[in-house]
């Protein structure tokens, strides 16, 4: 049987969730990708604080951007910080909110 796919659970207009998707894009993770608001009351059970992003593998809930990325794509760091040729301009992509 198959493992299901990871979810991410994000909003179009959010600068976090947009960092994540460049990240797993980046890494080629295989997620599948849930559109939310901090309105909807479903996504509370998921991140009790209604920040998106939020991702969910199994029973593995991260809901902070850089922990995604550092849990879940931790080669794409150094794949950015190559191209970016400075850690200054790896940790200000890294925590631009």
């Amino acid at each position: 049987m198959a493992a299901a796919k990871p979810i991410l659970y994000s909003a179009w207009i959010s600068s976090c969730s947009f960092r994540v998707r460049i990240a797993l894009n980046l890494k080629g993770v295989d997620y599948e990708y849930r559109a939310v608001t901090r309105t909807d009351p479903d996504y509370e059970n998921i991140n009790p604080i209604k920040y998106v992003p939020a991702f969910v593998d199994g029973d593995f809930v991260v809901s902070d951007s850089l922990a995604i990325i550092l849990v879940r794509c931790s080669s794409v760091i150094f794949f950015i910080y190559r191209h970016l040729n400075s850690i200054d301009k790896l940790l200000a992509f890294c925590l631009v909110s």
